[in-house]
């Protein structure tokens, strides 16, 4: 599946090449950092033969990522597109899951994901150095299960799927040639699942859930 996004990249900077001028065509390239926290995802399916949840309640946790981008007048004043490859990681605080009794199970672990983006974005630009923008973005994630609950049940797996993102965000012109941004993300990771195995490693069942992850950054772009 991460195999059709370096096409969308290529006739992305391909056709923008082609649109007249240097200075909103200018490739640039990024990168940030920031916070991150999962917004509690209920992982449900079926467990010994039996529909059950896993609730995670999750702590906050951390982003990084990096990548290209370019204007595209073509498309509009003041949009651009970029290839963003990210990775969070939040960490579990506790569990609720239905087939041990009510009540919340100390945890420990957590999710670990790395996404591929194609992002779209609006400047809005102003009289002066600040740049609001909004923007959004499609891809793929890779995440990585390391939950463990109760006595030694473990969700412990890797998926693949479909990612999206909504960005809102304002850059700061501190040259011309050189921008520092901070911006929020909504990102939804769709139908995530993972085997739940016992403390022998049998695997039980398997659960599964779109994860809603939201980001808060701060990065820089350098135009080339």
């Amino acid at each position: 599946m991460f195999k059709s996004l370096p096409i969308f990249a290529a006739t992305l900077f391909a056709t923008s090449a082609m649109a007249e001028g240097h200075s909103s065509t200018a490739l640039y390239g990024f990168a940030f950092g920031g916070f991150a926290v999962s917004q509690e995802p209920t992982f449900e399916g079926v467990v010994g033969g039996n529909p059950a949840n896993v609730q995670t309640f999750f702590d906050d946790g951390h982003s990084i990522g990096f990548g290209v981008g370019r204007g595209l007048p073509q498309l509009g004043d003041g949009v651009r597109g970029e290839i963003e490859l990210s990775y969070s990681e939040t960490n579990i605080d506790n569990t609720d899951f239905s087939g041990n009794g009510p009540g919340q199970e100390p945890a420990n672990g957590g999710l670990n994901t790395t996404r591929l983006f194609a992002n779209l974005y609006k400047d809005f630009p102003t009289a002066g150095p600040v740049t609001p923008y909004l923007g959004g973005g499609l891809g793929i994630a890779s995440t990585d299960f390391d939950i463990s609950y109760g006595p030694g049940v473990t969700l412990a797996d890797t998926d693949e799927g479909l990612t999206a993102q909504i960005i809102a965000g304002g850059a700061y012109a501190v040259s011309d040639t050189m921008d520092v941004f901070a911006d929020v993300r909504f990102i939804r990771d769709f139908d995530i699942e993972s085997a739940r195995r016992a403390p022998d490693g049998t695997i039980t069942g398997s659960v599964g859930d779109d994860v809603d992850t939201v980001t808060v950054n701060f990065g820089v772009r350098f135009a080339f």
